[in-house]
């Protein structure tokens, strides 16, 4: 848990110094977005802000947060992709996205009274390569990515003593995001 603590801190420390990045930011270019993602890094939904961390004529650095609530009957109530991404530029309006990052999301144990006990994790690693359009000037955007993740999970072994053994699974996912750059 400590380092799933660590990795939190390091990702909010990033994200405060970027609102105060000035070095070769674009004038005329947003540096701020907010997303609504069908499927992708939610799993079904997620409403996401992204900020540029720094942009230059052919490549910009972001960090995006989102988040994805279920209700509480669902197998996990709380899902929150943190990610740090480049996007390429390919031609104009078309960029290249690639990026990584991690989930915090909370495995809870529903116990048969239908009482629920919260078990937040940040076990699970994610990725992104996608492509992205800005269009309307720039204003508005589009994505549409491959965006699997990489699940740890811990389990038993056996036979034997009971020891804990990691697992890894990796999960092909997709995702289409459209959004409002401001």
């Amino acid at each position: 848990m400590k380092t799933g603590i660590r990795t939190i801190s390091i990702f909010a420390i990033l994200l405060i110094a970027s609102l105060n990045v000035h070095s070769q930011i674009l004038p005329t270019s947003p540096k701020n977005n907010v997303q609504i993602e069908a499927m992708g890094h939610g799993l079904l939904y997620s409403l996401n802000y992204e900020r540029s961390l720094f942009e230059l004529e052919n490549l910009r650095s972001t960090i995006r947060v989102g988040i994805s609530k279920y209700s509480p009957n669902h197998f996990m109530p709380l899902w929150v992709p943190i990610s740090l991404n480049t996007q390429i530029r390919i031609e104009n309006n078309h960029w290249l996205e690639i990026g990584y990052g991690k989930v915090l999301n909370d495995e809870g144990i529903r116990y048969p009274d239908r009482n629920f006990k919260s078990n937040l994790t940040f076990d699970t690693w994610i990725f992104r390569l996608g492509y992205h359009y800005d269009f309307g000037d720039g204003k508005y955007l589009l994505k549409i990515a491959y965006t699997p993740f990489l699940e740890n999970e811990y389990g038993i072994r056996s036979p034997g003593p009971a020891t804990e053994q990691l697992t890894s699974n990796l999960r092909h996912w997709g995702g289409v995001s459209f959004g409002c750059r401001f």
